[in-house]
This record gives C-alpha cells, structure tokens and sequence, in this order.
C-alpha cells in the first residue's frame, strides 16, 4: 500500500488558513466566556436575593445541559432556516 501526501500539500494553504480561523475563533471564545464569567460572577457574589437566584438557575441549567446540545443550538439560533 503506497501513502502519498499530495493532497494534504496542495491544500497547505488552506488548512493553513484554518488553523488560522480556528485560533482567531478559540481567543474570542475564551475573551467572551471569561467577560460572561465575570459578569455572572460579580453578579452573584455582590447582586440582591433575585439576581442571585437568576444566575444560579443560569449557571446550574448550563452545567446540567451537555455542551454538544448547547452548540447545536446556537448553531440553529445563529443560522435560521431558509425560507
């Protein structure tokens, strides 16, 4: 069995330019959960009885949903569907 490489050195730009994508979209999402954190974290240590409870449910719905599901359907909400 021959393995050749052609195909994945033709599309080296390409796939450099993903890698490229990918860590542009990672540090936005890391900024953006770290901003969220805060928010919610200052929220609840320092915010009245019902914004405490607000955020608990927030932080405690999340954990419980797994993040495949969390990810499809931001998806969904982002792209609606044709029409």
């Amino acid at each position: 069995m021959d393995i050749t490489l052609d195909p994945i050195l033709r599309a080296w730009p390409f796939l450099l330019r993903a890698v490229g994508v990918t860590l542009l979209v990672a540090a936005g999402s890391a900024l953006l959960g770290m901003a969220i954190g805060v928010v919610v974290g200052a929220g609840r240590t320092f915010g009245g009885r019902v914004l405490f409870v607000v955020l608990d449910l927030y932080v405690n719905t999340m954990r419980a949903i797994p993040v495949l599901v969390i990810l499809i359907w931001a998806f969904f909400a982002a792209h609606p569907a044709p029409s």
